[in-house]
């Protein structure tokens, strides 16, 4: 349905099993990697999410705060999006994109400790700066910003050290809160009047719009039971409703990246209907 209003549980928990933790193979000798409750945390270098699992994992006592700082969560945003999307999605992935950030003073510092950390270039520190933006800025800047703010002032106290960065890990939230903005019954798109209903043996399909959404870690709940996935995407989530133990009105969610947004909306089971001889 359109213009559904969603709002966003804090400390919603997904039914999603526990993260995997890096496991190891050899790493360079110069680098350090740590395996933490926080994240995989790699000194001087950022190490993409695919790879993680490659690293040779060792415990210090020196916690995260005091080595270095946490890297960009996840957007959502992707390399393959239009700037400054593009720009989150390659550098949250630890890479030092190059194609025009420098034109956009924020992207430009972000480009610098990207060189910092990654590429190892201590004399870039010189142009990580904190960007102010005019207001309230989109969540993916803000997200960008508040890294900067912290590699700062990380800076500020290890002037001579380069910094360790935690990695954001599943279920640890996003830069841009998912948000539903619609639900589409059969047949039917999000911005047309839906009827969301369907019988108590499931499979009634539905379509979640909106944005925000991680369509590697997302489930939809029809009151409260998981919903049988079609397919996901950052915009949109479709699924078939699971069985009920009789007719009447549940609550919809949707729960990614660890939070849970309560649609407004609900889903209505029908008792079946028993045809008479």
């Amino acid at each position: 349905m359109c213009g559904v209003v969603a709002a966003v549980v804090a400390g919603g928990e997904p039914p999603a099993a526990e993260p995997a933790r890096a496991t190891a193979s050899t790493a360079p000798a110069a680098e350090t990697t740590t395996d933490t409750a926080a994240g995989t945390t790699r000194v001087g270098t950022i190490v993409p999410p695919a790879d993680r699992t490659t690293r040779t994992t060792t415990t210090t006592k020196q916690s995260p705060g005091e080595s270095g700082f946490a890297w960009l969560p996840w957007g959502p945003a992707d390399p393959g999006d239009p700037p400054p999307i593009q720009w989150y999605g390659r550098l949250q992935s630890g890479e030092c994109p190059d194609d025009g950030s420098a034109d956009v003073p924020l992207w430009a510092a972000m480009r610098a400790l990207c060189a910092v950390v990654v590429e190892g270039d201590v004399g870039r520190w010189s142009d990580v700066r904190v960007v102010a933006g005019p207001g309230k800025m989109p969540c993916l800047e803000s997200a960008a910003r508040a890294l900067l703010e912290r590699a700062v002032a990380w800076h500020e106290r290890n002037p001579d050290r380069r910094p360790a960065v935690t990695f954001a890990q599943p279920g640890q939230g996003t830069a841009c809160p998912p948000v539903v903005t619609g639900v589409a019954g059969p047949e039917e798109g999000c911005d047309v009047e839906s009827t969301l209903r369907g019988p108590v043996a499931g499979g009634t399909a539905l379509t979640f719009c909106g944005s925000g959404f991680d369509s590697a870690e997302v489930t939809v709940l029809v009151g409260g039971r998981a919903a049988t996935p079609d397919y996901a995407t950052t915009t949109q989530v479709a699924v078939r409703t699971p069985a009920a133990d009789g007719p009447g009105a549940v609550r919809l969610e949707v729960v990614s990246r660890g939070q849970r947004v309560v649609v407004s909306e609900v889903f209505e089971y029908e008792a079946e209907v028993v045809p008479t001889s």
